[in-house]
Order: structure tokens, then sequence, then C-alpha cells
């Protein structure tokens, strides 16, 4: 009987916590939240509902490993312990997100001081295999009655509110408001539909083509995801999906998607006749982080006959500042394949020079928000001038977006940029488009540089 007993209670332990951590699980705090809850609506005391996500954790999952990663989980989950009170609840919801209840509060501005507590205890960060890595948190915050009557919008609002903390950079804390009420539901179905799409063959790629200036030839293409929603079929651009596809984890298999899609369209046109075209495609940092991203690269390149030297990379400022020695070592496992490396949207970090020393690109593309002023912004234009000489004089190519008007090419061309994309020449278009575009050689002299 005391065996059995011992196993109940075993049995009990793992249906109600994490076993990393723990902490009470998803259906634990669901339970005491319910408790909560009656308790206020009969004391008319308030209580708050805490969503706290780690803005730093999937650089040490995805680089370090999961064994790691589980070492940090367990170090922030005693960090949350230790700030609040014997009756509050912090609770693991899954991956690197917590959830704290706080009963019983006599005022609501209490919740403020814990959540400011949580920030300032993680701060120190982590030392893991000889680095420091800085962890911060996005909280959000609901409180009863004001942002909802019952658990799951409590913790609907919470989480809407901690994606805006998220969204402003991270490290902070966010009180859930009435637009973040309706943007949780608006959340809530992207992230189903989203689910969905991949399996059901949503997703497009448009292809925008890169004209080289000095020879006025089609000599690349960016690859750029569109999703056809199902609901109007009216194509779907990522700024209005992608972070929701990052928060969930989404993005990781949508990127391979990217990849091997890009790959096989760009294996195609070398076969019909057009092999020195380049396709990019753009980086996510959850993709770059990935201990199996090389692998799986190499992997691609080979199923799908695409030549190394035809794909690039396009990588951010903000990427490569992030845990630095790891993503140097991965973008020059990549450019020893052969794969070439391009810093987009260049000038608009702070920390251009300092990429330019450490990772090995060979390509800068000049922000449109920049090319946009040119001819009637005098910062803009100096801007875009100095970018030019720049990347020349680190023996760079220069690729110039956004490129709208005839005016803003005569000064590219002028000062010898390399390239340029934009609707000048083409939007993104479907491959079918694409194909038209390379097939009828809709390249007039007005594209063509200064030297031809």
């Amino acid at each position: 009987m005391t065996e059995r007993k011992r196993t109940e209670r075993e049995i009990i332990e793992l249906a109600y916590h994490d076993v990393l951590t723990g902490l009470p699980n998803r259906r634990l705090l669901y339970d005491r939240l319910h408790v909560a809850l009656n308790q206020s609506a009969r004391t008319c005391r308030s209580l708050a509902v805490l969503a706290l996500d780690l803005d730093g954790f999937k650089i040490v999952n995805d680089s370090l490993g999961h064994a790691k990663g589980d070492v940090l989980l367990q170090w922030v989950a005693e960090r949350l312990k230790s700030a609040v009170r014997a009756g509050d609840t912090v609770a693991r919801a899954g991956g690197d997100e917590f959830i704290v209840l706080l009963p019983d509060l006599a005022n609501p501005d209490d919740a403020v001081k814990i959540a400011q507590k949580f920030l300032d205890l993680l701060q120190p960060g982590v030392a893991l295999e000889g680095h420091e890595f800085p962890i911060t948190a996005s909280i959000g915050l609901s409180l009863f009655p004001v942002d909802g009557t019952d658990s799951d919008a409590l913790i609907r609002h919470a989480d809407a509110a901690m994606y805006r903390a998220k969204q402003q950079g991270g490290n902070a804390y966010q009180l859930c408001t009435p637009m973040m009420k309706a943007s949780a539901v608006e959340r809530l179905s992207i992230e189903r539909s989203l689910r969905q799409a991949l399996d059901r063959h949503e997703f497009r790629l448009h292809y925008q083509p890169v004209i080289d200036l000095g020879t006025g030839e089609i000599v690349g293409m960016e690859a750029l995801l569109r999703w056809q929603h199902p609901r109007n079929e009216a194509l779907v651009c990522p700024s209005e999906f992608i972070h929701v596809a990052e928060q969930t984890g989404l993005i990781v298999p949508l990127s391979v998607w990217v990849l091997r899609t890009a790959c096989r369209q760009a294996t195609f046109w070398h076969r019909r006749g057009y092999p020195a075209l380049r396709v990019a495609v753009n980086l996510s940092d959850r993709q770059l982080w990935r201990s199996e991203f090389v692998p799986q690269v190499a992997k691609i390149l080979q199923e799908t006959g695409m030549p190394p030297d035809r794909l690039e990379f396009e990588i951010t400022e903000r990427m490569a500042l992030q845990n630095t020695d790891f993503t140097i070592s991965v973008l020059e496992s990549l450019s020893h394949m052969g794969i070439d490396l391009s810093l987009d949207d260049f000038g608009t970090g702070h920390g251009s020079l300092s990429c330019l020393r450490q990772i090995p690109v060979k390509t800068l593309k000049i922000d449109q928000s920049f090319v946009r002023g040119i001819g009637h912004n005098g910062d803009d234009t100096a801007i875009v001038r100095t970018l030019i000489t720049l990347g020349h004089s680190l023996r760079l190519k220069v690729i110039a977006e956004g490129v709208e008007t005839h005016e803003q090419l005569e000064f590219l061309q002028a000062h010898r940029c390399d390239s340029i994309q934009g609707h000048l020449f083409s939007p993104a278009v479907p491959a079918e488009a694409f194909d038209r575009l390379l097939t009828e050689h809709r390249i007039t002299s007005r594209y063509r540089g200064p030297s031809s």
C-alpha cells in the first residue's frame, strides 16, 4: 500500500508540475487561477497575471544545444521563484515562457513592482561554456477585472501585452490595453492559420530581379515570401505574419521551405540557359543559430543541384551583432562552402563598421529608406554616396534597394553603384512572370551604366 501511494503521488506530481524546473505546469496554473478568481470576486481585490518570455533564450538553445538551454531555464525558474510571495504561483507554460499568478493584490501597482523585480534579477545574465549570455525578458501584465474575468481572457491578454513589449525591443514590461485585447484575438487567428498553411501549400515565393548597372542585364533575384491566404485568396506580405512565425517557432520549417524552393527554382533557370543567375534568400536568426543549420544547407544544395556560388544569404546588422562568436563561425562555414553573404538594410543599424570587420560579407545592400531620399533629402543623398564609396573601398559589391525613379537611377549610375532592385524595373513577381522577364529581355538603354 505504501508503494502504491508513493507511485500515485509521483503520478500526480508529474501531472501538475514541469519535469525540468519543478514549477507548476499550465494545468496546475489554471486550477489555481480558477480558485483565485473566485476569491477575488468575493473580496473585490485584484489579481494579476504576468506572461514572461525570455528574449535571449533562443540564442542559447539554438547555438549551444537543448542541454544548455535546459540549464538556463532552471536558472531562470529559481530567479523568478525568489522574487514572489509564498501564495503566488510561478508556472512554466512551455518552451521559454513562464506565467506568474499574483492573487489577492491590495494594490494593482504591486504587480508592476514584481515585473520590474523580475527584469532586474535576470540582468546579470548567465555564463555557459565560457561565454556570457545576457538574458532579458519581455513581460506582459493583465489585471482582474479590468482586463478579463476568466482564466483564458487574462492569460491571452497578458500574452498580447508581452508580445508588445517584445516588439518594442524587449527587456521591458507592458500593461494590457484595449487595443492589445483586439490584437490578441487577431494573433491567435494568424497562428492557427499559419500552422496549417505549410501543409496546405499556401506559401508562395516571388522574385525581384537584380539589375547590373554596368551591363543592364538581370544578374540575379531576391526570393521574397508571400502567403496565399485561403480566406480571400489575397497575397499577404511577411510584415503581417512573420513576427507570429518567429514567436511560435514556425519560422524554422518555413525558412527551410523557402530555401529549398528558391534553390529548386534557380536551378531550373540555370538549366534553361541562365547559368549566371544568383538567388538571394533572407536568413532568420532562429534559423542561423540552430546547430543543424549548416548541414541542412549543404543537404538542400545537394538535393536541388544548386551551385553554392549562385546562392546568397542576406543577414541584418542586428543578427550579426548578437551571439557574435557563434554567428561568425556559422557565417564562415557558409562562406567556405562557396555561398556569398550580403549585409541587408545596411546603414540602418548601429554597428555597421563592426559587422564589416568581423563577418565575411561580399555585398552591401543600401536600405531603400536612404535611396528614397536621393535628390530631395541632402542627408540621404550624402549617405548613399558615402555607402557606395565605403563598399567599394572594402572591395565589396553594392546593391541599392527600392529604386523607383529615374532620378535615383541616374544618381546611382553616376556614383557607380553596382546593381539595383526596385519597382522602376520590376516589383517582386511569381516565377512565371520572372520567366517572362528573362525571355523577353525587357532591358532598355536607360538601365545601362555610364560605361556601356
